[in-house]
């Protein structure tokens, strides 16, 4: 299955939807665990990265459909970079 690429105004959606469900029935509703590695940083808040990055493709076309958490990596090299590349702040998480 091949998503659509991700753009920038796809995550501030996933971002408005984590924000309107909470984070819990988010990360319950598409299968995410918690944040292991990075947060994203936005507006002042703290977002699990993988989570908001996979669910943004439910906002990108052809598919509009989410990633599942299996379907990629988190991390620098994975999400996490992927939303530094749209512009976003990422932090690692603090123990």
């Amino acid at each position: 299955m091949k998503h659509g690429k991700l753009h920038r105004d796809h995550v501030l959606k996933a971002i408005a939807e984590f924000d309107k469900k909470g984070e819990d029935d988010f990360l319950d509703e598409y299968d995410y665990g918690h944040a292991r590695e990075y947060l994203l940083f936005y507006e002042g808040n703290y977002y699990p990265s993988k989570a908001i990055c996979g669910v943004a493709y439910k906002f990108a076309p052809p598919l509009y459909i989410p990633k599942k958490a299996s379907e990629f990596n988190g991390g620098k090299g994975g999400a996490a970079g992927q939303l530094v590349r749209l512009g976003f702040e990422i932090h690692p998480k603090k123990s």
